[in-house]
């Protein structure tokens, strides 16, 4: 989780935002995203098992209004209404995207005007792994359908964690394990459409 903490920092979430967060696990990112004075987290998982998980660990906040949980698939959030989200992030989740065309629009659909989304992603790591589960395993081509979907300004940054966790972590610390990287690709939907 220290790669997590670390990209919703860089995400730098803002009082009254809405975040999207996409393959959510066990809810572990939802509940550092609600440590934050955002306005609403929602969580999109295709397990239920993890939807059920994450709901039971965000339960309290759900209650308040300020996390949603939704069992869907990336390709299909009709659930979320078009341009309602300020944020989006996704952690180690688009190498099984099966249509990665078809995710990436529908992330920027429910992205308001000028909204951002974090890809953090370890590509490095997959090229040794079977190719049928990791369907993505490219960066230059996440990074060309992420253009093509519509975003702009698409940035990669090589990101090295150093030994204590930043975020709202960052002040109580937590174990890095030695060689910790990932890769953060920014992403912005244009303000006009």
């Amino acid at each position: 989780m220290p790669g997590f903490f670390d990209a919703l920092s860089r995400l730098d979430p803002q009082p009254g935002e809405v975040l999207l967060e996409i393959c959510i696990g066990q809810g572990l990112g939802l509940e550092e995203a609600l440590r934050y004075p955002i306005g609403k987290v929602i969580g999109v998982d295709i397990s239920q098992d993890m939807v059920e998980a994450s709901r039971e660990r965000v339960a309290q906040e759900i209650a308040k209004g300020r996390a949603e949980v939704i069992q869907g698939s990336v390709d299909d959030l009709a659930s979320i209404a078009s341009g309602s989200v300020d944020k989006v992030i996704h952690m180690n989740c688009c190498y099984f995207w099966p249509d990665m065309p078809k995710a990436l629009s529908e992330l920027r659909r429910v992205l308001k005007p000028g909204g951002m989304m974090l890809s953090a992603v370890k590509f490095q790591h997959l090229q040794q792994k079977p190719d049928d589960i990791f369907l993505n395993r490219n960066e230059a081509q996440y990074i060309e359908a992420t253009k093509t979907a519509g975003f702009e300004l698409v940035k990669s940054q090589p990101i090295r964690l150093g030994s204590g966790c930043t975020g709202i972590h960052g002040k109580s610390g937590c174990p890095v394990p030695y060689g910790a990287d990932y890769t953060a690709i920014f992403s912005l939907k244009p303000d006009l459409d």
